[in-house]
């Protein structure tokens, strides 16, 4: 006999496992957001690092990143427009740029994601929200981004800032 008491304790495993199942099989789309999300805190430098943590860090930037990755650095804040290629150009650049970067917090706002399942490519479109501690400027840069799915893990594979032109 089926009373309410088993129908809510039926309600509620179903429930629980559809959480479960939300957690331990991520959609791509979450993983890639996931992916970004962990690039941005990583590229993200507090003050006070040393120099083992440093190069642990760019390290690990670098890894986030397909083997052939292309970065588009285009914004007049940065500088001179870069053009990044490699893994070690990130690495370099990440461990060259680190005195400016002290203090620097990235957030990533506004992150859509659309996969395609057959090339196991994604395609994002974001905001990077750039402060610098001790300074009250914000920048917010419009980003594309681009990776691809290597031995099951997302690495990104393109970035490209751009300038939004205003009417």
């Amino acid at each position: 006999m089926v009373t309410k008491k088993n129908i809510v304790v039926i309600v509620l495993l179903a429930a629980l496992a559809g959480v479960l199942w939300w957690f331990l099989f991520p959609s791509d789309a979450r993983q890639v957001r996931s992916q970004l999300k962990e690039t941005a805190k990583l590229v993200s430098v507090p003050t006070g690092e040393s120099l083992l943590a440093r190069a642990t860090r760019a390290n690990n930037v670098a890894g986030n990143f397909s083997p052939a990755p292309e970065l588009i650095l285009d914004r007049s804040e940065i500088g001179r427009p870069r053009l990044i290629t490699s893994r070690e150009e990130i690495r370099q650049y990440f461990l060259g740029a680190h005195s400016q970067l002290v203090g620097t917090r990235v957030e990533l706002l506004d992150i859509t994601v659309a996969v395609d399942t057959k090339t196991e490519t994604a395609h994002a479109e974001l905001t990077a929200k750039v402060t610098h501690a001790g300074q009250s400027e914000v920048w917010a840069w419009p980003v594309r981004v681009e990776a691809v799915k290597v031995e099951g893990e997302w690495l990104v594979s393109r970035v490209e800032t751009f300038e939004v032109i205003e009417r």
